[in-house]
């Protein structure tokens, strides 16, 4: 990595959302050749009421771990635990974290399972290969030159400057710099709580009702599962045309992917339809994937002197992705408008005691919002708090991981563990397994797997280096170098 990228500076957009946003580590699993004929015909067995280990699996820790995974695999609830979409024709199961399916999908045994019952997918045993850890990576380049309209927080930037040693300057808008006040301001309407899940979607429905005669209306819900309720509740409400409620997001209700359709629907979203005495604007439902990166120009000259575009939240995430959404409305310099709606019991406020009654005696809609981002950073910095140790231990194995295949060369489609070195690579997945099973492993425990799983003692042999490298305090690339340098 230091050869490839180390002379490289990389421009980044939006480049909070990828150092920021997520667990700092991935751990990346392959199809286990060797594990997989045991598991296909204990999955098998299973499916068919089987109780005892069938004849041909030669492994019975793996006929156990297929029991396992049919027991956990009962256990899962669809919408939050995983959800189904159309992949290519077939109906699969994809896991879900916080309501959402992240950026890198994950597997278990139990979803291989899933999706087996399924007829999705023909199942296959996976086992970890590799970890990348997104700091440790994107410090090997020689900068990062990142554009984002929204950093952050107190809490980000620390972070950002401790893990990157990035430093932040804001360069003015074009209407900044010019003498008067050309600028359009984005108008606050309110602030509101109301009492369970239905009085939500009621209220957000009215306020949909009230506007988009005037403006399109842009609904940005809490996750999949409240985006397809407030669908359904402004499809069905008398006065909006069904067909002129557009549902925005990376699935349809069904599953089934909208990227094709995306362009069209946020060309949509701002067009203004109907003749003179019925003309009207579209509502467009969306969840976070729709307050980000989307660019809504609204063009009509009615919904402009109206305000603009209405973007009604009914949550209120971190102040970075918060700017992200307020930025919706008020595009191109042109006016803008918002309303918060929440649910007093839902988050943040079912983990923060006498939050509600705080807010409802703030009688400022602005000073309401400033509280609510307050909360939500404060989240954010226990967050990242909880990641430094990961990050820590990441970049460690992440580092150790390159040093391996540097060592031991191969092409990635080549099968797992591979013929040519499959003793090493059989310690190095029993090294991974042992990591995910040691939650919360110190620096030492970490050496101490490595011994017993790779043979790596604290004193070098033919290596030149000692385990006690990987954790002392280097330049980048030092011990892939030293490893990489082992004949």
């Amino acid at each position: 990595l230091d050869e490839v990228l180390g002379n490289t500076i990389i421009i980044v957009d939006e480049v909070d959302d990828l150092v920021v946003n997520e667990n700092p580590n991935a751990h990346y699993a392959k199809v286990d050749a060797e594990r997989t004929p045991d598991l296909r015909k204990s999955f098998a067995a299973l499916k068919n009421g089987a109780i005892g280990m069938p004849r041909g699996v030669l492994n019975e820790s793996i006929w156990d771990e297929a029991r396992m995974a049919v027991r956990e695999c009962e256990k899962q609830v669809e919408g939050k635990d995983y959800r189904i979409i159309e992949r290519n024709g077939k109906r699969v199961a994809v896991i879900l974290v916080n309501g959402a399916i992240p950026k890198v999908e994950l597997t278990r045994p139990w979803l291989s399972y899933l999706n087996y019952k399924l007829g999705a997918l023909e199942p296959v045993a996976e086992s970890p290969f590799a970890t990348v850890c997104t700091p440790y990576v994107f410090n090997k380049y020689r900068g990062i030159f990142g554009l984002s309209g929204s950093v952050g927080g107190q809490a980000e930037l620390t972070y950002l400057a401790a893990t990157y040693g990035a430093l932040k300057f804001e360069v003015p808008r074009f209407l900044d710099t010019c003498t008067g006040d050309a600028r359009k301001v984005v108008v606050n309407h309110g602030v509101e709580l109301v009492t369970g899940e239905a009085a939500l979607i009621a209220r957000v429905v009215q306020l949909c009702l009230k506007h988009v005669r005037r403006v399109p209306v842009l609904v940005i819900t809490s996750g999949p599962d409240e985006l397809s309720k407030v669908c359904q509740a402004t499809r069905h409400c008398d006065g909006i045309v069904a067909d002129e409620v557009q549902r925005f997001s990376l699935f349809d209700e069904n599953g089934a992917s909208l990227k094709d359709q995306w362009e069209t629907l946020i060309a949509d979203a701002t067009k203004r339809l109907g003749g003179t005495t019925s003309n009207r604007c579209r509502v467009t439902v969306t969840d976070r994937f729709g307050g980000r990166g989307h660019d809504y120009q609204v063009m009509d000259k009615d919904a402009i002197k109206n305000g603009g575009m209405l973007v009604i939240a009914t949550s209120v995430p971190d102040e970075r992705e918060w700017i992200q959404w307020r930025g919706r409305t008020a595009r191109q310099d042109r006016p803008g408008q918002f309303h918060v709606v929440l649910n007093r019991n839902a988050e943040p406020f079912s983990t923060h005691s006498g939050l509600a009654s705080q807010l409802e005696g703030i009688t400022s809609p602005d000073q309401r919002l400033a509280r609510l981002l307050e909360v939500a950073d404060e989240n954010i910095g226990t967050t990242l708090k909880k990641y430094e140790r990961d990050q820590e231990l990441g970049e460690m194995v992440n580092e150790l991981t390159e040093a391996y295949f540097q060592r031991y060369p191969r092409s990635f489609d080549e099968a797992w563990p591979s013929s040519q070195y499959k003793s090493e690579d059989v310690k190095l997945r029993g090294l991974f397994e042992k990591l995910q099973k040691t939650k919360g492993a110190t620096v030492k425990e970490v050496q101490k797997m490595a011994k017993e799983k790779l043979g790596i003692d604290e004193v070098g042999q033919e290596q030149g280096w000692q385990l006690a490298d990987l954790w002392r305090r280097r330049k980048q690339g030092e011990i892939s170098s030293l490893v990489g340098s082992g004949d």
